[in-house]
């Protein structure tokens, strides 16, 4: 395992976690590993796009800010002053990605998890239909 520049060490998903069941995949013991082995778990069915869909996203060159972005530094709410690479490595997130102006400025991979991981959604869909829902309003829909 990779150690960040930051000095905190990722967590790796795990290539099995024993034991992990339908019924109790979503404890924090087996999280991570079935966040990324969702189709080991339960029924998964991937929908492809289709070859005529064409992406909303153009990957942006990576630049400097973007290269940076991991280590801007805040203060947490807990009391904390971490960089943004610190607060995903304690919190295990498997990927950051940025989007500004239909385009993909920043994107980052943790762990196992790469551009074409297959990953469950749940948080995320919630914070696409809140960032949809708050573009909607700003636009007086």
């Amino acid at each position: 395992m990779e150690r960040s520049s930051s000095g905190v060490t990722p967590r790796a998903s795990p290539a099995v976690v024993p034991g992990t069941t339908n019924a109790n995949w979503q404890l924090p013991a087996h999280l991570r590993w079935s966040f990324l082995q969702i189709d080991r778990v339960l029924p998964v069915i991937r929908v492809p796009a289709s070859p005529n869909t064409r992406m909303p996203w153009q990957i942006a060159t990576p630049t400097k800010a973007s290269n940076e972005l991991l280590s801007t530094p805040f203060h947490s709410d807990y009391g904390f002053d971490w960089t943004i690479e610190q607060a995903l490595a304690y919190s295990s997130t498997d990927a950051l990605v940025v989007v500004h102006g239909g385009r993909i400025v920043s994107e980052h991979y943790f762990g196992t998890c790469r551009r074409d991981t297959q990953h469950l959604l749940q948080s995320i869909s919630k914070s696409l239909v809140a960032s949809i829902a708050a573009t909607v309003l700003q636009r007086g829909g």
